[in-house]
């Protein structure tokens, strides 16, 4: 028996040794944040810059499908070429099939890889109801400037057109080609991106950076995060829709019988939103994540999230039972979205289906993803099977050229700004340049709070100027320093 004791005493003893370990790591790598005391780039012009920007959103451009919509879109390019006289004069304009279309601006050195700055035009469709201005008016009221794609993705667009407008200004010339990229609908996975990268394989470019929309400077990204993080995206989850079908007999619903496809199906759901069995995992990327935000949060997250070789276990329960931002950056998702049975109230179907929409992680692909749906869909007699799904991207290197540089770039424009690796959970059109690029990075130099996250494809979407003005300034420093 008292060996028994021993034994418990000596792992308590363990158990508390790890815990003090854990503690005096977490008081020692804790950071204070200091905030920034001015804005960065030229404020004086605050004026023009609201305005110009308010123009690019009073242009409808929701998303291209039509051939209606073309004027729309024509329309948008008219007053681009006309915002930025330079660019049009003095870079060369390719046009895109589908109103996309791409500026190259040549540079010194004609044997080094190009780089690509790209951002949508299309927009979001909107209602009305809840803005509390016009969703198109561009209206600037001192401080932001509002209206559908202030955020998404008009502001980083305009600020790095801006950046190559006053270089051009300046007579400055970059030390590489740089093309300047537009995709009239990203916003339906559509398309234009495709077709901008097809138009460079084809004339043998590889580009050495592409540059997009996805992550950006958050305050709040994590709770009780006091410092402002620039979350750069350097892979994209996959995504696919899968269809699961089962066929019965029907009949008239005044004499049903069990077990009918359309309870079965419901049967299959019950029991996958029941056990959850697709797999959770910190990759290092995602650990790394938490760890460079760590220093920054309160006592009992840094106790976490800066000792992992501790708490990687818990937290990997723990974070997909709290939250879906944690189950969706620990493993693939899936939400089922669209259901059918019969087409009349007192008919029961002969065949039901349902559509669940997967978000693949790089721990589990569409592959294996279904068959995981699909064993516990053979229970009930139902077969699964894709219609349609790409899978997550190739992650960038952290160490390689472009990524450090463009972390560096930020620390010296946004001293006060941390920095740290992101999963994308949606889609951009950077996934559409790995075949020319092994550097495709999803971020945009704009200042935005989890307040101002809503707007996107939500209501009141709107940006304040001084983000605006330091996303300029950043391109301008980005293109001014960049060396191969």
């Amino acid at each position: 028996m008292k060996y028994v004791l021993y034994g418990f005493l000596i792992l308590l003893a363990i158990v508390v040794i790890l815990l003090i370990i854990a503690i005096i790591r977490a008081i020692i790598i804790k950071k204070e944040y200091i905030p920034a005391t001015k804005v960065m780039g030229e404020v004086a012009r605050k004026e023009e810059f609201a305005r110009k920007l308010g123009d690019l959103i009073k242009c409808n451009t929701i998303t291209y499908v039509n051939p209606e919509d073309a004027d729309r879109f024509l329309h948008y390019h008219q007053v681009v070429k006309e915002m930025f006289p330079l660019i049009d004069k003095k870079l060369e304009k390719i046009e895109i099939e589908g109103y996309s279309f791409l500026y190259k601006w040549k540079g010194k050195n004609q044997t080094k890889k190009p780089i690509l700055l790209i951002g949508h035009s299309d927009v979001v469709p909107i209602t009305k109801d809840g803005w509390t201005k016009d969703p198109f008016s561009g209206d600037y009221d001192g401080e932001r400037v509002h209206g559908r794609g202030a955020l998404d993705n008009k502001s980083s667009f305009y600020a790095f057109m801006q950046a190559v407008e006053d270089l051009l200004k300046d007579g400055f010339v970059p030390e590489v080609d740089v093309y300047l990229g537009s995709a009239s609908d990203e916003e339906i996975a559509g398309v234009g991106a495709v077709r901008i990268m097809k138009y460079l394989k084809e004339r043998n470019v590889r580009l050495a950076l592409v540059l997009d929309e996805g992550g950006a400077i958050i305050t709040g990204v994590l709770p009780t995060l006091k410092a402002p993080f620039a979350v750069v995206g350097i892979l994209e989850k996959g995504f696919a829709n899968l269809e699961f079908v089962k066929t019965g007999i029907g009949g008239h619903a005044s004499t049903p019988s069990k077990n009918t496809p359309l309870v079965q199906i419901a049967k299959f759901i019950t029991e996958v939103e029941k056990k959850k069995p697709l797999k959770k995992k910190f990759i290092p990327e995602v650990q790394t994540m938490f760890e460079c935000m760590a220093p920054y949060m309160s006592f009992s997250y840094r106790l976490l999230f800066a000792n992992f070789w501790l708490f990687k276990p818990l937290l990997t329960r723990l974070l997909p039972a709290v939250s879906p931002y944690g189950a969706a950056i620990l493993g693939t998702t899936f939400a089922f979205t669209m259901a059918e049975g019969s087409s009349a109230p007192n008919v029961i179907p002969t065949k039901a289906k349902v559509i669940v929409n997967i978000r693949t992680h790089p721990i589990q692909d569409i592959t294996s993803s279904l068959k995981v749906f699909n064993k516990i869909a053979s229970k009930y007699g139902i077969t699964g099977t894709m219609i349609k799904g790409a899978e997550a991207t190739k992650k960038v290197d952290m160490n390689s050229k472009g990524y450090l540089y463009l972390t560096e770039m930020i620390k010296r424009i946004f001293p006060d700004v941390g920095i740290a690796p992101y999963m994308i959970t949606g889609r951009t059109d950077a996934r559409e340049f790995e075949e020319i690029s092994d550097c495709t990075i999803r971020f945009a130099p704009t200042r935005m709070t989890n307040e101002d996250l809503k707007g996107i494809h939500g209501i009141n979407e709107s940006v304040a100027i001084n983000s605006v003005i330091e996303a300029i300034h950043f391109y301008k420093e980005l293109l001014k320093n960049y060396q191969e």
